[in-house]
């Protein structure tokens, strides 16, 4: 169960639970600068383990050399960037690019009722995110798919909603 009010443009930084549908946390989430406001490489989004507390991944900002929001970095859980988040075209779609290996993508399979798909390059459904309630979306993770990498993956799609539309 994901928090779906990180999008806001002023938010005060903090930590969520981020649980289980039995309620077991199982990552923490600390808010770091508003998007698109934040300079290049600020720090949005850090996703923990419940269990340990160590860094699982992170999402940095990244803007042009006009200071305009360009795109989002995913980092590994060393703060090694692993992968690009940006728009791709007008349906409000994005592209996942990691530095190797194919590219997924994240998009809104039924805007209306909130229900997000991300697939691989082959058309493979990797997760499916949908609204709970105003405050809550339920993300379901595929077999054999890193569930804290498709945890930072539609957090930080999240940020780019249509509120915070970022040009490609």
């Amino acid at each position: 169960m994901l928090p779906r009010d990180i999008t806001t443009h002023f938010r005060p930084p903090g930590r969520f639970t981020i649980v289980s549908p039995d309620g077991a946390a199982v990552f923490s989430l600390t808010l770091g600068s508003s998007w698109p406001m934040a300079s290049h490489g600020k720090r949005l989004l850090t996703l923990h383990s419940a269990v340990s507390e160590g860094v699982v991944a992170s999402c940095d900002a990244v803007v042009s050399d006009k200071g305009e929001p360009e795109k989002l970095a995913i980092n590994d859980r060393n703060g090694e960037h692993f992968a690009d988040l940006q728009t791709c075209g007008t349906d409000k779609s994005a592209m996942l690019a990691p530095h190797s290996g194919p590219s997924a993508t994240i998009r809104y399979e039924d805007q209306q009722a909130g229900r997000i798909l991300i697939t691989d390059s082959n058309g493979w459904i990797l997760a499916v995110a949908e609204v709970i309630n105003d405050s809550v979306q339920a993300v379901r993770v595929g077999a054999k798919v890193d569930a804290g990498l498709i945890t930072i993956t539609m957090l930080s799609f999240n940020l780019l909603g249509p509120e915070h539309e970022v040009d490609s």
